[in-house]
């Protein structure tokens, strides 16, 4: 997988809808960059990156989006680490699983 890579899902769930994730740069061992779209949700940026530790590599996974200046989105904002940030959790916990198994 480099750049350049998609990957597109539908969901007729309201929270996860339609939408596709696109690799935009990749430095082998460091950081993968992708550029998201959630279609008529918006856009966003997130990011993968991998730092060494030891015995061990630590994993840092980012997400940014432009909110807006509407009090509303803006609010919206501020309540995204609450609504995704569990997900974020599930899904690092699950890389490390899935790394120490082999």
């Amino acid at each position: 997988m480099g750049v350049g890579n998609k990957l597109t899902w539908a969901s007729e769930h309201p929270q996860v809808g339609n939408g596709t994730q696109e690799i935009t740069a990749s430095v082998e061992n460091e950081r993968v960059e992708t550029a998201l779209d959630f279609g008529s949700m918006g856009t966003a940026d997130a990011f993968f990156s991998l730092k060494a530790n030891g015995d061990v590599t630590d994993v840092t996974w980012g997400f940014t989006t432009d909110m807006g200046s509407n009090p509303v989105s803006r609010w919206m904002g501020l309540m995204m680490d609450k609504w995704v940030g569990g997900d974020y959790e599930t899904g690092l916990n699950r890389l490390k699983a899935l790394v120490e198994a082999g």
